[in-house]
Formats: structure tokens, C-alpha cells, sequence
């Protein structure tokens, strides 16, 4: 069975078996962000077109953002090099500032 590590709330590692971590997230947000996802797939298409089989999840939990990323270490690096630059404003938001 899968494995899955995650820092909980009081930055202490854990690692649990899940059969589907997406499911697991999927659990946790609550509010969904599907424009980060949508983003990563379409940035990358062009040069790498088996990006649009990442399973892209992304959301709000308590005022922490949730993301899973693409399986290999370059798609780390790239869905990071796209979706880093949003996250100010997300917490800008979700902190209550909403002005525009």
C-alpha cells in the first residue's frame, strides 16, 4: 500500500498508508483552488505532453494552502515555478484582505 509523509500542525512528520493520497486531501480541503491544477497542466503541455495526466488537487485547510505536485522531481520544480508566485495573494485573501 502507498505511503504518504505530511507535516502536521505542529510540524511533526508523519507517514500513513493510504490507498489514494488524493482522496486523503481531497478529505482535508475545504475550500478548492482547481486554477492552480489547470494552470500546471496547461504551462507545461506544450513541452511535456503527458502533463495533462497530473491528477492536480489544490486547496484552503485552515488557512494553509494544500498542493500535490506532479510525480517527478522536474514537475515539482515546475508546478512550484508556477503556482509560488500566487500564493501571496492567495494568503493575502484568505487572510481577509479582498481588495483588489
Amino acid at each position: 500500500m502507498p505511503k504518504i509523509t505530511y507535516k502536521d500542525y505542529e510540524g511533526n512528520s508523519r507517514t500513513i498508508e493510504v490507498e489514494n493520497g488524493l482522496t486523503v486531501m481531497e478529505g482535508a480541503i475545504q475550500k478548492e483552488i482547481p486554477g492552480i491544477p489547470e494552470l500546471i497542466r496547461n504551462q507545461f503541455y506544450k513541452n511535456i505532453e503527458t502533463s495533462v495526466l497530473y491528477r492536480g488537487l489544490c486547496g484552503i485547510s485552515n488557512k494553509k494552502i494544500i498542493l500535490n505536485l506532479p510525480g517527478s522531481p522536474g514537475g515539482v520544480k515546475d508546478g512550484l515555478l508556477v503556482s509560488v508566485p500566487l500564493f501571496d495573494h492567495i494568503f493575502k485573501m484568505i487572510s481577509g484582505n479582498t481588495e483588489h
